[in-house]
C-alpha cells in the first residue's frame, strides 16, 4: 500500500535499469512537490500511451491474500503482451505469479491514468521518496 495520494499528479519521468530490474517513476503534484516511486526487482513492466502530459487517476497495488485474482490476471495478461502479440505467460506461469502476489512475495502495481500513460509492473519491493 502506498502512503501518498497520487490522484491528479503528473508523471514526469520514468527511469529504467534493466540490469538491476529497477524502475523509478517521478511524479509532480499540483503544488509542485516531487514524489518518487522506486520499483525494485521488476520482472515485468509495461507502459502505454505515454504523452507529454500524463495525469494519474489512481495507483493500485496488488499484494496479499485478499487480492481479486481476476483483476490481477487481467493486469498480468496486459503487461505480458504487445500490441501485435498475445501474452507470453502460459496458464501455469500466470498461476505461479498470482500465488506469489497472494503470498506477499511480489507486488503488482497499476498506474491508472486520467490522461496519458498507463503502467503495470510486477516487482519485489516498492519504495516511496
Amino acid at each position: 500500500m502506498l502512503s501518498r495520494n497520487y490522484h491528479d499528479c503528473v508523471l514526469i519521468s520514468i527511469r529504467l535499469d534493466a540490469g538491476s530490474g529497477s524502475v523509478d517513476l517521478t511524479f509532480k503534484s499540483e503544488p509542485g512537490e516531487r514524489m518518487e516511486i522506486i520499483l525494485r526487482g521488476c520482472s515485468l513492466f509495461k507502459s502505454s500511451d505515454l504523452v507529454l502530459q500524463n495525469v494519474v487517476s489512481r495507483i493500485i497495488t496488488y499484494t496479499g491474500h485478499d487480492v481479486i485474482e481476476r483483476d490481477v490476471a487481467d493486469k498480468l495478461e496486459w503487461v505480458s503482451s504487445l500490441s501485435d502479440a498475445s501474452s507470453f505467460l502460459n496458464a501455469e506461469r500466470m498461476g505461479a505469479i498470482v500465488s506469489s502476489i497472494k503470498n506477499g512475495c511480489e507486488t503488482l502495481i497499476y498506474v491508472e491514468p486520467s490522461w496519458g500513460a498507463q503502467i503495470v509492473a510486477l516487482c519485489k519491493e516498492i519504495v516511496e521518496r
